[in-house]
């Protein structure tokens, strides 16, 4: 069960991004691609993750780094993709 939730991607150029979660230490936690461009990764638990957000027809990527999960997150990050 995922407990803890990383701010809301808000992502602009692509309709479905694909969303790559890694770990602090770089572990891929999990790769899918979003059903639509405003998405929220959902995590284990509480804590330090990157996050990658790409357009892979495209070739386009953007790393966010230092993101934090916790039970309740309203923050939103915006994306933009090109």
């Amino acid at each position: 069960e995922r407990r803890a939730k990383l701010p809301t991607l808000a992502v602009s150029g692509t309709q479905q991004p694909v969303i790559d979660v890694h770990t602090e230490d770089g572990e891929l936690l999990y790769s899918l691609r979003a059903p639509s461009a405003t998405y929220q990764p959902a995590v284990f638990e509480a804590g330090q993750y990157t996050v990658h957000v790409r357009d892979p027809e495209r070739g386009m990527k953007k790393k966010l780094s230092n993101l934090t999960a916790k039970a309740e997150q309203p923050e939103r990050i915006e994306v933009s993709l090109g």
